[in-house]
């Protein structure tokens, strides 16, 4: 199985079934143990590990740095941080990240993604995941986002909280965008959920894990390539991010996970 677990969305998997009211009003983010420190991060950015993330972006052979956050007294309660280097301008991954309606011809066992509602700098995006589970429905989420260039205009700063869920307890997530130079961007995602994760949790923790790992990384390999690259269909974006996702051997990340104050 491809995709073993409920998990799961990164930055780019997220989802809306339905809209009633301001977005104030009725789509209050669930509030988790991570919530606050993630305002701050999105208000305070960069985090004081940031630049040991870079450092060990550039001492590795891959086109990416990953790595595991554990919570303490909940081994199910996923943490990722994903840093990798896009040669593209901002403005170009700028505007890949916001085209949700081709994520479902980027990603693995997206169904559904689309902006639901939309005022000023925050909007709801809707989406929904396959599961390759018997008997485990797919993953339908609404998730709010709110958009930040104000700290610097070389930098673009998304902050996203999980407002409901069929399975979710809680997804707290950043994403930011970073001009290095006028051709290269510094693309970083920062995630927490918590999921009541059903039969799938029989698979055992580390096959949730190592699922979690893999689906952030196809995603954003996903949105790296087609920034890099925008002529090449989607569908062979699809293929190529993929095929490098399933390739590496993510076991040393999965024996490396931290905490937040030693990674964050």
């Amino acid at each position: 199985m491809k995709r073993a677990c409920p998990l799961f969305l990164p930055f780019s998997m997220i989802f809306l079934c339905c809209c009633v009211g301001t977005l104030a009003e009725a789509n209050a983010p669930i509030h988790s143990i991570y919530t606050d420190r993630m305002d701050a991060l999105a208000k305070n950015w960069p985090p004081s590990h940031a630049a040991d993330w870079l450092k060990k972006l550039e001492s590795v052979e891959r086109p990416f740095f990953i790595q595991g956050v554990n919570t303490p007294g909940n081994e199910t309660f996923i943490g990722l941080i994903q840093v990798q280097k896009i040669h593209a301008p901002l403005a170009k991954v700028f505007s890949t990240v916001e085209k949700y309606s081709e994520y479902t011809e980027l990603f693995s066992d997206l169904l559904r993604s689309e902006v639901k509602e939309r005022q000023g700098d925050r909007w709801i995006v809707a989406s929904e995941q396959h599961i390759a589970v018997p008997f485990v429905p797919n993953e339908r989420n609404e998730v709010n986002f709110t958009l930040s260039s104000r700290t610097a205009p070389e930098r673009k700063i998304y902050r996203y909280q999980l407002i409901r869920s069929n399975h979710q307890k809680s997804n707290d997530g950043i994403l930011v965008l970073e001009a290095l130079s006028p051709n290269e961007t510094l693309f970083t995602e920062i995630d927490f959920w918590d999921a009541n994760y059903g039969i799938a949790k029989s698979l055992g923790v580390n096959r949730i894990w190592k699922d979690s790992m893999q689906g952030i990384l196809q995603s954003d390999l996903a949105l790296r390539i087609k920034a890099e690259n925008p002529e090449w269909k989607n569908e062979r974006v699809k293929k190529v991010s993929e095929e490098f996702s399933e390739k590496f051997d993510l076991e040393d990340f999965l024996k490396s996970r931290k905490t937040w104050d030693e990674v964050i």
